[in-house]
């Protein structure tokens, strides 16, 4: 690096392979987004996404375990799938940044494993990913509080990156100067945003609106290449350099940042569902319970509800996606009201069974400006409630109770290793600073992919 470097570009480096003592509040949310992700992979490893990774890892041998497979493959596959899997059915854990925590654990699993490190190294591995998400992202919101949005583009996930490249620092104990090649290296060979693209059409596509896995390949590998001596640019982060420019220029609502040193705020979705339909979902369940209401019985559902994300699925969704049945009223209040599991919502079998459509078609959706609301008829009662409280993308819902994201953790991975496993398995991971050497086999599914 020479004298013209930007001199965030070597902030981020430093602090990444010297960050100091870590916080034990942030080592804590580190094991909380640990714990959500092994339970996101887990559950996405049995829908048809999750099936093909694991044939594709398969044919890939190597002495990497992807996160939620019973297989080895290369590194390079690991970190793909790993990624894949945590945010395939899109109710990962999101921070500031937004859906950065897929690629950074995913990478960060793979190098402490290679690396031979321990529980408390993973945890350190993914706060410092997560921190330099962050810091990456408040420079953002700075330019385009100076240069505007016509200016400064939404950057997108293709930002998250450079923060792959962090995690992996701190795991395989980088030297600052090839930390600064690699986030260098990473900025320069990141994908491009696809976001936009999304948010303006459906797609039969399990590609979703990024690829979070070829994010981890890219950090993945600028770090190797940094380690064998090869050099990146040193000016990437100038207000005048294309990493600003080539996103997405659409308008969004960032999440809250912590303020203070450490910077990132992860927010769980503590259901397996997209957060801008929770609150409706659970104002829906709590008027069937209440009332001792079966599908059955129920003969209309009327939801009020204003632009939730504003994706175009959430108005004309066709269930041909896996993550877009995370989205729809409809398919999730039916879901509901027949009791299917939730990790079986992205299943398409349970799209297309004929319970499930018929209660879809007694389901409505208006929009509404004001807080959202249900309404559910019977044959000679209507019960209402207000859908109140966190679940949208300004204000998501937390881990505050750790009781919620183990629930959430054991109904998904329950679908792999049984219920009683589950549970035994989240109380690893809740403990797992006090593991000598992190044994990823501990995730694994419990059958071949088929």
């Amino acid at each position: 690096m020479n004298a013209r470097s930007d001199p965030l570009l070597g902030e981020l480096a430093d602090f990444a392979v010297r960050p100091g003592p870590i916080p034990a509040a942030v080592l804590t949310q580190a094991r909380h987004v640990l714990l959500d992700s092994v339970g996101c992979a887990l559950a996405s490893s049995r829908i048809p996404s999750g099936l093909a990774l694991a044939r594709w890892a398969a044919s890939r041998p190597g002495g990497a375990r992807p996160l939620g497979l019973e297989l080895s493959s290369d590194r390079d596959t690991a970190a793909f799938v790993g990624a894949q899997l945590i945010n395939a059915m899109d109710f990962d854990p999101v921070s500031s940044a937004g859906h950065d925590v897929p690629a950074v654990v995913s990478a960060a699993l793979v190098a402490v494993e290679h690396a031979g490190g321990s529980g408390l190294d993973l945890l350190e591995a993914i706060a410092v990913g997560l921190e330099v998400s962050a810091r990456l992202t408040a420079r953002y919101r700075e330019l385009v509080a100076e240069l505007g949005s016509h200016e400064i583009r939404h950057v997108g996930h293709p930002l998250f990156a450079p923060a792959v490249v962090a995690a992996i620092a701190r795991a395989e104990e980088l030297s600052a100067e090839e930390c600064r090649h690699g986030i260098a290296l990473a900025t320069w060979m990141r994908p491009t945003d696809t976001v936009a693209d999304y948010f303006v059409r459906t797609t039969v596509s399990m590609a979703k609106y990024t690829l979070f896995g070829q994010i981890a390949q890219v950090g993945l590998a600028a770090a190797e290449l940094a380690r064998c001596g090869f050099t990146g640019p040193s000016s990437v982060f100038g207000a005048d350099q294309d990493f600003w420019h080539i996103g997405a220029n659409r308008e969004w609502e960032p999440l809250p940042m912590a303020d203070g040193e450490w910077r990132h705020l992860v927010r769980h979705k503590l259901l397996p569902t997209n957060l801008p339909t929770i609150a409706v979902k659970a104002a829906f369940s709590d008027l069937v319970a209440n009332n001792d209401l079966d599908a059955d019985s129920i003969e209309q559902v009327v939801v009020s509800a204003g632009d939730s994300g504003n994706h175009v699925v959430m108005k004309a969704n066709r269930l041909l996606t896996e993550q877009d049945c995370l989205l729809h009223f409809p398919y999730q209040l039916a879901c509901l009201a027949l009791r299917i599991p939730r990790v079986l919502w992205a299943v398409p079998g349970t799209r297309c069974r004929a319970e499930v459509r018929r209660f879809m078609d007694h389901v409505e959706v208006r929009e509404s400006k004001g807080a959202a609301r249900v309404e559910v008829a019977t044959h000679d009662a209507v019960f209402a409630a207000t859908a109140s409280g966190g679940g949208t993308m300004t204000t998501p819902l937390s881990a505050d109770h750790v009781g919620a994201l183990v629930a959430k953790f054991i109904e998904c991975a329950a679908t792999v290793h049984g219920a009683e496993a589950a549970s035994e398995l989240a109380q690893q991971l809740l403990a797992v600073n006090s593991a000598r050497v992190l044994d990823s086999a501990r995730f694994a599914s419990a059958s071949e992919p088929h």
